[in-house]
């Protein structure tokens, strides 16, 4: 035997008896060994092993807030390591909080999902993201696939869905259901927008580019009859009046 295909042997023995080890070895331990050395992951009552387990809650920090994830399921592909990819299938729930579908982590950091579904309230991601307006009501995103890395998206095919939407003047304003076509093109993130069950008729698009920090939208919107008047107040001061309706165009960096 050569020493090549020695080598090739020794290597496939090590990598089947670490698969070997992995697959026994306890989740509870492994998340608790992450958790003391990353402070991100905060696990509670985890079973199973490490390619395939369950904790009934698993809380994720970001900066010094806290996303409660719920009663969290994973099943990690063993063999995709072998192509230097973490491949994994999740499934978080926390009422009607949820994330499902697949993460795939290659090398270089290169994050990809395909088929996730993602519903949470807007008052946790603002937690996360502050907005210098107050809004409420619940986001749901449903992701055919994207790709990411850094700051860069190369891929990117979903909707999403923001329901019993209420922005806050001087006092609540219901605004109702609306969403968005999401896609990638030539580098841009397009959402092409429409309302659903909304007292805003809207349509048209709203354009970003991450990599030159810009943004574009070119957006038609009219309040139905009856609605409170503060919405008819604060696009006269944001969009142009146009035949009955509000035209929103605008272009800039961020």
């Amino acid at each position: 035997m050569s020493r090549k295909t020695t080598i090739v042997y020794a290597v496939a023995a090590l990598l089947l008896l670490l698969a070997f080890v992995l697959a026994r070895f306890p989740a509870a331990t492994a998340l608790s060994l992450l958790a003391r050395h990353s402070a991100v992951v905060i696990p509670y009552q985890a079973s199973g092993t490490v390619w395939q387990g369950e904790a009934q809650n698993l809380l994720v920090t970001a900066g010094n807030n806290t996303l409660d994830l719920g009663r969290t399921r994973w099943h990690i592909r063993p063999w995709a390591l072998l192509a230097g990819r973490l491949l994994v299938d999740v499934d978080a729930i926390n009422g009607e909080q949820k994330l499902r579908g697949q993460l795939q982590l290659g090398i270089g950091g290169k994050l990809q999902v395909q088929d996730v579904e993602l519903a949470v309230d807007i008052e946790r991601l603002a937690a996360l993201y502050p907005m210098p307006f107050q809004l409420q009501g619940f986001v749901e995103l449903q992701l055919q696939q994207a790709a990411i890395a850094g700051k860069t998206i190369s891929a990117l095919d979903g909707n999403i869905v923001v329901r019993d939407l209420l922005f806050r003047f001087s006092h609540p304003v219901p605004l109702g259901d609306y969403a968005a076509r999401l896609k990638l093109v030539d580098g841009e993130i397009q959402a092409t927008v429409s309302d659903i069950d909304g007292v805003i008729t809207i349509a048209g698009m709203a354009a970003a580019n991450l990599a030159e920090r810009s943004y574009r939208s070119d957006l038609q919107l009219q309040p139905q009859a009856g609605a409170d008047p503060a919405i008819e107040q604060t696009l006269r001061m944001l969009a142009q009046p146009q035949n009955g309706q509000y035209i929103l165009r605008r272009s800039g960096n961020f």
